[in-house]
């Protein structure tokens, strides 16, 4: 079974090693299951690092999400697509993982299998921000989000159009703009040295009702100055 795995925290290249253990066979309530894909995501990489909100002992395998093919254990699974629920015990940087089978659901073949990688983390993420902070929001208003054409923000632009609400999105590199407009951005701005004319351009004398920002820095204060 070959997996990546974290041997001490700091930088990647120097820090994580191929590991080709035989695979176990699975015991009573655990599926074997060949890894089909599975996403590297910006967490996993804060993870390496030692900034992530948790350090698993080491050396701890990689990887929280991914979807998958049952090979063994669980018969009535057997051959089936399966989505593995996140968590950080198995690593599913691998080309096979034994897990629990209350670790994995069910899916059809004819799904995106890139898409159904990702499925278990961003769009929850993107969800539960939305219901936690834009529960309250009147349909029409406007929120503004950063890394606006990371996985979550495009994720993001869907779940607020459902709600009814406005998206001003930021991102940091003019390349990025068609990206986010195709994925149902309303409006779009670059946090470059204009971004205090653009903000202002979008929204062309309304008010921001809320930011959501994955990253810091002079952006959130010219985001604010826009808001309530």
């Amino acid at each position: 079974m070959a997996r990546l795995q974290l041997t001490d925290f700091g930088d990647p290249i120097s820090s994580v090693r191929l590991d080709d253990t035989p695979p176990p066979a699975p015991g009573p309530d655990e599926v074997a299951v060949e890894m089909l894909a599975t996403p590297l995501n910006p967490a996993d990489f804060l993870l390496m690092r030692g900034l992530y909100g948790v350090r698993p002992e080491l050396p701890a395998p990689l990887g929280a999400e991914g979807v998958g093919r049952v090979v063994d254990g669980a018969p009535a699974l057997a051959g089936r697509r399966v989505l593995i629920m996140p968590g950080l015990e198995q690593g599913l940087w691998a080309d096979r993982v034994v897990l629990p089978r209350h670790r994995v659901l069910p899916v059809g073949d004819d799904v995106d299998l890139h898409q159904l990688s990702m499925l278990a983390l961003n769009p929850a993420t993107a969800q539960l921000l939305l219901s936690q902070y834009a529960a309250s929001l009147a349909p029409g208003s406007w929120l503004a989000q950063t890394a606006a054409n990371s996985a979550m923000g495009r994720y993001l632009n869907a779940f607020a159009h459902r709600q009814g609400l406005r998206t001003l999105n930021v991102v940091r590199r003019a390349s990025a703009v068609d990206l986010v407009l195709a994925a149902g951005g309303d409006q779009l701005v670059v946090s470059d040295d204009t971004l205090r004319a653009s903000v202002k351009k979008a929204l062309a004398g309304e008010r921001l009702s809320l930011v959501l920002d994955a990253t810091g820095g002079p952006v959130v204060k010219e985001l604010a100055r826009a808001g309530w």
